[in-house]
């Protein structure tokens, strides 16, 4: 699976800085942001133009792409916790049901790294589950932050 993900980024890192000159009227529409970023949006042609730029235009030219992309497939996998070893803070996985980076069926792997973590579901989102849905994303943080959220509920 780390080949899938490494694969997958590289292959949408590959295509954004072939049509890097082209961003601005790519990131400008609709349908094209969605051609974008389908891989990491279930609602990628709602993605702001402006953030789907920025964004595109920054994982092209970050010096860390390529780096954590060479790692991501010689590192050793994260281990988790160890045997009987407690959180120091409660674990909260939030996945989007439309992931195709960290694909849905890796779930139980997570839980069985950090024994005693929420899974939560967040429906219609992909990988960036807080561009899809971000304010189920910030009810899910405050909820399991609970007083120690420190910011407070959008108006």
């Amino acid at each position: 699976e780390r080949g899938w993900i490494a694969g997958n980024i590289g292959a949408g890192l590959s295509l954004v800085r072939a049509i890097k000159p082209v961003l601005p009227a790519i990131a400008a529409l609709p349908a094209t942001r969605a051609l974008l970023f389908a891989q990491f949006c279930a609602r990628p042609w709602a993605v702001a133009a402006d953030v789907a730029h920025d964004e595109a235009k920054g994982e092209a030219e970050a010096p860390g792409t390529d780096p954590m992309l060479a790692q991501m497939m010689t590192a050793p996998m994260q281990p988790g916790l160890e045997p009987g070893e407690a959180p120091r803070a409660p674990v909260l996985l939030a996945w989007g049901t439309e992931d195709r980076v960290t694909l849905p069926i890796q779930a139980p792997r997570a839980l069985a790294a950090f024994p005693g973590a929420r899974l939560e579901w967040v429906e219609r989102a992909g990988h960036y589950i807080h561009w899809d849905q971000p304010a189920a994303v910030a009810a899910l943080l405050r909820a399991h932050c609970g007083a120690r959220a420190l910011l407070p509920a959008p108006g």
